[in-house]
């Protein structure tokens, strides 16, 4: 069994210390809600795609941030290429789509068209998503 000096151990934890509290101070958190565009406080799912975009899936809508801007999308009654409902619980993405999860079904956010595509399980809506997950191989998985 090895014996560190206490010596070397006052030296390791005074230097992960500093390293630590350096770290932190270069650490800046901007709060982003509602009065900045949000459309909902409540936020379920976050990711960050490929191009750099900061998705937000909250009680009432879609969110894409650039760090400038927000553009909220929603779920609008009749229109198949809308959000299958606002209540955004998960979200996954890879090179192609932003998957998206709510409590009435899954879609998928296709960038080229700007427009978001229902997945159904043998024509049926797949309900209350509550988790994302793409494999390596690009399969994914729903929880």
């Amino acid at each position: 069994m090895t014996m560190f000096s206490p010596n070397l151990l006052i030296s390791l934890v005074t230097v992960f210390s500093v390293v630590i509290s350096v770290s932190a101070e270069d650490l800046k958190f901007h709060k982003i809600t509602t009065s900045d565009g949000l459309s909902h406080n409540t936020v379920y799912a976050i990711e960050q795609d490929s191009k750099g975009f900061l998705w937000s899936g909250t009680r009432e809508g879609l969110n894409r941030f650039d760090s400038e801007e927000i553009v909220s999308f929603y779920h609008r009654e009749g229109d198949s290429l809308s959000l299958g409902s606002n209540h955004v619980t998960a979200l996954a993405s890879d090179h192609q789509f932003l998957y998206v999860g709510t409590t009435y079904g899954l879609s998928r956010y296709d960038y080229n068209l700007g427009a978001f595509q229902p997945i159904n399980f043998e024509g049926t809506p797949v309900r209350n998503i509550n988790q994302l997950l793409i494999a390596e191989d690009s399969s994914l998985y729903l929880g």
